[in-house]
């Protein structure tokens, strides 16, 4: 366990942060939480940390700032608040992880931006079974190959046919072509239809000790929420699929405070197991594209009909509603079909990137922020119903929001170490304050897929 360490040893900024006017993420849950009082949590430091045209750091601040004044509310903890340096060390957590002084693997070598015949195309490649699909379509098994066969085709042409043999990939576009192309309009948090919660809300304490969370999440922003909310004295255990297996950087890095099971739903055996894992659980998160989850019985009608109870928040790439809603996509290819690596392009018209993984990451606080909402709502006024967001959605957010005209100063993000049966782990700090002081994680991640299907024992604190 992290040894608590005071803002003076980490050198946290002593100056509040005030954030531009535009709509603030918050007022997006206000509907959901009616006349609850809602803190101000303080967050210090500075304000501009990367070059760029968008408000990335605003995002970041943004939806840190939001969960933190709905875990004030749900909690009556007031004391809450964060720091530039805490905040940025959170949004580039994988990139600052290392495991026995070796960092983290990036992106494959067949994952990245191709020049087409009329422009460029991103595709992801990091899952071999993501890799495979690649390959077919375009008959190249390296780098090299693949930017030969990419030259050869027009950037939609490739886009359709690694699509069409279920890889993934997006045709670099502007802003205005995406806004042209995509028909669906959804705000940041979408809020399906409500019904009476069948069971009083669960009694928290301390902090979101006795929230049970089943998350059903993988790569980056869902394993964020989770991590949120453990961070805070929630039991979440993970499930995994047993093929693919996670990506092991990716699993570290948001495994801290969480337990870790691996299930072969395609056996009658492993889905009762879930469900009866469900049926004592508060909470769900799926992360998964819409309809891969049905033939389990995990479609979102399905899960209202049999676990009424459940509090269900969806962390999705693009709009359900959307023509893309059934495409695979990653915070890398959300980027690039929806005009931000057009904008951040390099000087020699290479398309770029985000300086961080802000969307994923600003998705799944957000996805952390709804959970709590739905918590407050359950206590307020009783009803429960699912709640969604995608990175789609936080990257249309994103771009109605300019940089600041500041001289960038970009803090030094803080890391501690952990010694683990895994190895020794340099990590981020979490980006949560508690009267000045960082929250530290319960514990390290665990073995993957290596716990049970069981909930923690109550403290006697709680009840369920």
């Amino acid at each position: 366990m992290l040894a608590l360490l005071s803002a003076e040893q980490f050198g946290l900024g002593q100056k509040a942060i005030a954030l531009s006017s535009r709509e603030p993420l918050l007022a997006h849950f206000r509907p959901l939480v009616g006349a609850v009082d809602l803190p101000t949590p303080e967050v210090s430091g500075g304000r501009r940390w990367w070059e760029g045209p968008l408000d990335v750091e605003g995002l970041a601040i943004d939806s840190i700032r939001t969960f933190l004044t709905l875990a004030g509310a749900v909690t009556g903890e007031a004391r809450f608040g964060s720091d530039a340096a805490l905040i940025l060390g959170a949004f580039m957590s994988l990139d600052l992880l290392e495991i026995d002084e070796h960092s983290t693997t990036g992106f494959a070598p067949m994952s990245g931006f191709f020049e087409t015949s009329d422009g460029w195309i991103r595709v992801h490649a990091n899952y071999p079974h993501h890799a495979r699909a690649l390959e077919r379509a375009t008959n190249a098994t390296d780098a090299a190959a693949l930017r030969r066969a990419a030259k050869s085709r027009q950037a939609r042409e490739l886009e359709d046919r690694i699509l069409a043999h279920d890889g993934v990939a997006a045709a670099v576009r502007t802003a205005d072509e995406w806004r042209r192309e995509e028909s669906a309009r959804e705000p940041w948090l979408t809020v399906d239809a409500t019904h009476a919660a069948p069971c009083a809300p669960p009694t928290l304490g301390p902090l979101l000790s006795g929230l049970r969370v089943v998350d059903l999440t993988r790569v980056v922003a869902g394993p964020v929420a989770s991590r949120a909310l453990a961070l805070l004295g929630a039991d979440v255990i993970r499930v995994d699929p047993a093929e693919p297996a996670e990506l092991m950087d990716h699993y570290v890095d948001a495994g801290f405070g969480k337990r870790s099971a691996v299930l072969d739903l395609g056996r009658d055996e492993s889905r009762s197991r879930l469900r009866e894992l469900l049926q004592s659980a508060h909470v769900l998160l799926t992360g998964y594209r819409p309809g891969s989850l049905d033939r389990f019985g995990l479609a979102p009608d399905s899960i209202a009909a049999e676990h009424p109870h459940l509090h269900h928040v969806r962390v999705q790439a693009w709009p359900q509603s959307s023509e893309w809603g059934a495409r695979r996509g990653f915070d890398s290819i959300v980027q690039a079909a929806t005009g931000i690596s057009d904008l951040y392009r390099k000087a020699d018209g290479t398309p770029g990137a985000l300086p961080v993984q802000a969307l994923d990451h600003a998705t799944g606080y957000g996805a952390a922020s709804a959970v709590l909402a739905a918590v407050i709502r359950h206590r307020e006024s009783g009803v429960i119903g699912p709640m969604g967001l995608t990175l789609a959605n936080t990257a249309a957010h994103l771009l109605a929001s300019p940089a600041v005209d500041q001289t960038p100063d970009r803090p030094s993000p803080v890391t501690a170490t952990m010694c683990t049966p895994a190895g020794t782990l340099r990590f981020a700090v979490p980006p949560i304050l508690r009267n000045g002081v960082p929250v530290s994680y319960a514990h390290a991640p665990g073995p993957y897929g290596g716990s049970s299907l069981a909930w923690a024992p109550l403290t006697g604190n709680e009840r369920s």
